[in-house]
């Protein structure tokens, strides 16, 4: 695992075709209802393994902001030569910067277990318009790896909590996967 420690070589695994693959990324968006014309945001994108298939998917009319801290992964997007609508920003998932309300969807992969998962729900919650959701994918309790050990992942019951804390409602758990999981919430 050091060379996922490194930030240079975590950029590239974050950004592999395989990758996109394991996470079913075509898939979830799919089933979050992403169409043309909508706004996302890809809290933690990485290397865009999301954001860059939500920008095609949202087409010239839609938007897509990735954002990361990583200037890594984020010059990982770049170097893809990315959609004209997908907006990449160097900024921390708890104060974007971005105007508030602005979003149909809001995405958070395999984010929350490595940060404070308060801040960048709230953040989440104040970046989507009313009826906007917001969709965590995460990795399951029982899923036998040694990372992210089990004390930092979040289970269902606590990922509502979280969700519900933050203001959101309505919440959908789908066993994405034998390692993952997702969870949606709407904004009310």
């Amino acid at each position: 695992m050091e060379a996922y420690d490194n930030p240079k070589n975590r950029a590239r695994i974050l950004g592999s075709d395989r990758r996109a693959e394991w996470l079913k990324v075509d898939e979830i968006i799919e089933k979050t209802g992403v169409s043309q014309g909508m706004v996302c945001v890809d809290l933690g994108c990485g290397a865009g393994t999301l954001s860059i298939p939500l920008a095609e998917k949202v087409g010239s009319t839609g938007k897509v902001y990735a954002i990361d801290t990583n200037p890594d992964a984020l010059q990982v997007i770049k170097e893809k030569n990315p959609p004209a609508n997908l907006v990449v920003l160097q900024r921390n998932a708890t104060n974007t910067g971005v105007d508030a309300s602005i979003a149909n969807c809001c995405f958070m992969i395999l984010l929350l277990h490595e940060v404070p998962p308060e801040g960048v729900l709230a953040e989440a919650h104040r970046l989507l318009k009313a009826e906007g959701k917001a969709i965590t994918l995460e990795w399951r309790m029982d899923f036998d790896s040694p990372r992210p050990p089990s004390n930092e992942r979040i289970d269902r019951d606590r990922m509502e909590q979280l969700m519900a804390g933050a203001g959101f409602t309505s919440f959908e758990y789908t066993e994405w996967s034998d390692s993952h999981y997702v969870m949606t919430a709407v904004k009310r």
